[in-house]
């Protein structure tokens, strides 16, 4: 009885007229150049058709996407891990998590490298792109080579500028792929998973209301966890370029 009353619930939530005008277009910002955003972006898309909302998605470098967030130039961000809301706290972390990330180290094949903790990366050069909170966190205290994007940062690793490149798992996939680094590079370890939640500011408290249900209700469903499935699989598997 607890849990239908809880879904009714969240259905009357759903249900609430979106706002005086009709539908909100809200601008956010996407991470550039990785598939882990993509894929999070059709994800949101999808809640936000569901919550009768509109959105329109813009891409950026992280640590810029990050600056406009803070100075209210974006209605927020398609997601971002937890740590990110400990930095900005201004900033609206959406509850629940809708989607998830697993930190991963990268290696050329000819090192023959392995690696058993994030602790062992003291000993080798290592990148990450710029403003990529959970990249950070799993160097933090270690001098870093910071690239601009995803690319950027396999193509350290590939000319052998960086001996590991830190990313997450499905983001590392899609750019051996991308770059043609099959047989070049490969992944030498999956640590942290994280959960990315969506980022909005203060001044869309009403959307992120409407969000956090629709998010509660597809997952209750076991909508929301078909379409990742779906989503990542055909990332991997496609030839389709970067959308973002």
């Amino acid at each position: 009885m607890k849990k239908r009353n809880a879904l009714l619930t969240l259905l009357a939530v759903v249900a609430l007229p979106a706002f005086a005008g009709g539908q909100v277009d809200v601008r956010l910002g996407i991470i550039q150049h990785e598939a882990l955003q993509d894929v999070a972006a059709e994800l949101l898309r999808a809640i936000y058709k569901r919550a009768g909302l509109t959105l329109r998605i813009e891409p950026y470098p992280s640590a810029r996407l990050e600056r406009l967030t803070r100075m209210n130039q974006v209605d927020g961000e398609v997601s971002r891990v937890a740590a990110y809301f400990s930095r900005n706290p201004q900033l609206i972390q959406v509850e629940p998590a809708f989607y998830a990330l697993v930190t991963s180290a990268f290696a050329r094949v000819d090192r023959a490298m392995t690696l058993n903790s994030l602790s062992e990366l003291k000993d080798y050069r290592v990148g990450v792109v710029k403003g990529d909170v959970h990249a950070a966190v799993a160097t933090e205290g270690l001098p870093v080579v910071q690239a601009d994007d995803n690319a950027q940062l396999f193509r350290y690793l590939e000319s052998g500028r960086i001996d590991i490149a830190i990313d997450a798992a499905l983001n590392g996939a899609d750019a051996i792929k991308e770059l043609s680094l099959e047989g070049v590079v490969k992944n030498i370890g999956d640590f942290n998973r994280r959960e990315l939640f969506h980022v909005l500011v203060p001044a869309k408290r009403e959307v992120a209301a409407k969000v956090s249900a629709t998010i509660r209700l597809m997952q209750a469903s076991g909508e929301l966890q078909a379409m990742i499935k779906r989503l990542e699989n055909a990332r991997v598997n496609s030839d389709a370029p970067r959308r973002y």
